[in-house]
C-alpha cells in the first residue's frame, strides 16, 4: 500500500444508524433508506510486548495484586468502548528490596499481545472515509426512436427525453458507442467510439470489416477481410501473357485485385521459371532493376535485358509467378 494514495482498503457496511433509522413515512412513500458505509485502510499487524512492575510493602498485598493479574491471563484487555486485543502473560518474577529501612515487594511480568497500527491520517490523507449509498437513482438516456412509439398520452405520463437525428448513444456519459448510419431511415453500418465533449473517435467497427481508405488508421478490421486483404497472394502467368501496357523495354503483367485496392511496394516477388527477380527496395524504383510497379501499383512491369545485366528475355514458354499484399488505395 502506497501511504500517499493507499489503494488497499476493508469496507463494511454499517447496519443501524441515526441516518439509516427506521421511518414510517419512507415506508409509505417506498422509499429504500441509505446505507452507510465504511472504508478503512489495512493496518500493520503486529505484536507488541510490555514489561510491568509492582510495588508494594506487603507480601500478603503483593499476593492480590498478583493473583487477579495472572486471573485475566488471556482474556481482552483495552478501553472500556474501544478495541480490545486478547494477551497472555509470560511469567512473573518477585523480589524483595530495602530502601531506607524500609521493605519493598517487588514483582516484574512481561505480556504480550497482537494488535495493530492503523494512523487517523497520514499526509493529510483520511484513511476512515464514511460514505452512503444513493436513496434516489434517475437515468437519463436519448433515443432515436420516433416519439409516438415511446409515449402514450392515454397513460400516466413518463418523463421522455427525446433527440432527432440518426446519431444515438449515452447521452449521460462522456465516452460512449454510437451509431452511424448513411442518413436517416437508413440502417446503422458502423459503430463509433468517440466522446461527448469533443473528443477524437478513437476505434470505428466498420459494418463491412474494411477500411474506407488508406487514411483510415482506426478502423477496426475483420478476420475474414484481413484474410483476404493482407495475406501475401500468388498468381501465375505465361510468359506471353503480357499486356498491350507493355512496350520495347518492358513486359507488363496485370494481376487480379479488388476494386479498391493496389499491390503494396516492397512485398511483391517475381519468379521466372523458378528464378527469383531483383528489385529496389521502393519498388516503383525502375532503375536498375529486373522488375518495378508502375504508378498506381496495379501492374508488374519486368524490364528486358539490358546492357548493365538487369531484367531478361521472355520466352512465350516462361512460367511467371507473382506473389503480393494488397493495401487500400
Amino acid at each position: 500500500m502506497n501511504p500517499e494514495d493507499p489503494k488497499l482498503h476493508y469496507t463494511f457496511e454499517r447496519k443501524y444508524t441515526q441516518e439509516n433509522r427506521y421511518d414510517r413515512f419512507s415506508v409509505l412513500q417506498g422509499k429504500k433508506p441509505s446505507q452507510e458505509f465504511y472504508s478503512v485502510a489495512m493496518p500493520d499487524y503486529m505484536t507488541m510486548t510490555y514489561e510491568c512492575i509492582i510495588w508494594t510493602t506487603y507480601i500478603e498485598q503483593m499476593n492480590k495484586i498478583v493473583e487477579t493479574i495472572n486471573w485475566s491471563d488471556g482474556s481482552y484487555w483495552g478501553e472500556p468502548g474501544k478495541f480490545k486485543f486478547r494477551v497472555a502473560i509470560d511469567s512473573f518474577d518477585d523480589a524483595t528490596e530495602m530502601a531506607d529501612n524500609e521493605r519493598l515487594i517487588k514483582t516484574t511480568f512481561s505480556f504480550s499481545f497482537r494488535g495493530y497500527l492503523v494512523p487517523k491520517e497520514f499526509n493529510n490523507y483520511m484513511l476512515t472515509n464514511k460514505s452512503f449509498s444513493p436513496k434516489t437513482l434517475k437515468i437519463m438516456d436519448e433515443s432515436g426512436l420516433h416519439l409516438s412509439s415511446i409515449y402514450s398520452p392515454d397513460t400516466n405520463a413518463q418523463t421522455v427525453r427525446y433527440t432527432t437525428g440518426v446519431q444515438s448513444g449515452l447521452g449521460a456519459s462522456s465516452d460512449f458507442i454510437r451509431g452511424i448510419a448513411g442518413q436517416v431511415g437508413n440502417q446503422i453500418q458502423d459503430l463509433e467510439f468517440t466522446n461527448t465533449y469533443g473528443g477524437e473517435t478513437m476505434y470505428i467497427m466498420r459494418s463491412t470489416g474494411e477500411p474506407s481508405s488508406s487514411t483510415d488508421t482506426k478502423s477496426v478490421l475483420s478476420l475474414g477481410y484481413a484474410n483476404t486483404a493482407y495475406f501475401v497472394g500468388s498468381q501465375r502467368f505465361a510468359g506471353n501473357a503480357s499486356s498491350s501496357a507493355a512496350s520495347s523495354s518492358f513486359a507488363t503483367y496485370v494481376p487480379t485485385l479488388d476494386s479498391n485496392k493496389r499491390m503494396k511496394s516492397g512485398t511483391v516477388y517475381v519468379l521466372v521459371n523458378g528464378l527469383d527477380l531483383s528489385s529496389n527496395t521502393d519498388q516503383t524504383d525502375s532503375t536498375n532493376t529486373d522488375f518495378y510497379l508502375n504508378t498506381n501499383q496495379r501492374h508488374i512491369n519486368i524490364s528486358k535485358l539490358g546492357t548493365n545485366g538487369t531484367g531478361i528475355n521472355l520466352l512465350l514458354s516462361d512460367s511467371v509467378l507473382v506473389g503480393f499484399q494488397q493495401e487500400v488505395i
